[in-house]
């Protein structure tokens, strides 16, 4: 279902959402018609806005709220993703502080980690799969600064420095992994589609004259609906759909590293 969800397009998700939601609600319309027909509502037209009121604003504060957690846990997620590449710049500038054999072999290990996040990670992120590529790369990385072998007391300062920043690149790769399945709970998916369900039940309750009308209000309350919670859908997972988390910040550290050294004219 998570595949067929966040494989489609927004206004393709948003449509079939919008067709179950009207099926729903003019068949509740038709059998309140049938059932409860010829004026039978009309002396409690007071508790059914009553009901119908009530239910919608507590709908509506519980979609408000998931709305901020999902917005607030994609903006966490892009920020990490920025940090992540930020520790992974940091990294390739300490490695210029060592011995050019020893940079060059940091380096190298570097670009390998950056193209299998770029190349590999975020292509199985999309599709809801956690990579297990990286954290192989990540941790041949570390285990080789680990192993380098200072030449003087200079790059003992600099591989100090680079395993710290190692030590926070491993925990802000974790804290990545850990956002790919999204924010918000099973359960509570299934209490937003009951109370959608109940509400638009109780909305097919309100007597009108014109059956047309009465559709056509019920047509735009469920497409209210359906916008808000396609919304929440889109945010919920930051690495899958149209508002996923962009790979930009590991391309831009990719091409510093890639980036040829300034020439310097001698004098």
């Amino acid at each position: 279902m998570a595949d067929l969800v966040y494989g489609s397009p927004p206004w393709l998700l948003t449509l079939a959402f919008l067709a179950v939601g009207l099926a729903v609600a003019w068949t509740c319309q038709a059998l309140v018609r049938r059932c409860l027909g010829n004026g039978r509502l009309d002396g409690h037209t007071d508790l059914v806005n009553f009901s119908v009121t009530n239910i919608a604003v507590l709908y509506g504060v519980l979609l408000a709220f998931l709305t901020v957690v999902s917005w607030e846990g994609l903006s966490k997620a892009s920020d990490d993703a920025g940090v992540e590449a930020s520790l992974i710049g940091a990294l390739y500038h300490d490695a210029q502080g060592l011995a050019p054999p020893l940079a060059a072999d940091v380096e190298n290990h570097i670009r390998q980690y950056l193209d299998t996040v770029i190349l590999r990670e975020w292509p199985l992120q999309a599709e809801g799969t956690s990579p297990p590529e990286g954290s192989a790369a990540l941790a041949d990385l570390h285990r080789h600064v680990a192993r380098l072998s200072p030449a003087d007391n200079g790059d003992t300062v600099v591989m100090g420095d680079m395993l710290r920043v190692l030590n926070q690149l491993d925990a802000a790769r974790a804290t990545r992994i850990e956002a790919l399945g999204g924010h918000i709970p099973g359960l509570v998916w299934t209490l937003i589609v009951a109370m959608g369900l109940l509400l638009v039940g109780f909305a097919a309750l309100i007597p009108a004259r014109d059956a047309r009308i009465q559709a056509g209000l019920l047509a735009g309350f469920v497409a209210a609906i359906v916008l808000v919670l396609v919304m929440i859908v889109e945010l919920d997972n930051p690495y899958r759909g149209s508002l996923s988390v962009s790979v930009e910040p590991f391309e831009r550290a990719r091409s510093v590293i890639l980036r040829p050294p300034p020439t310097t004219d001698p004098d």
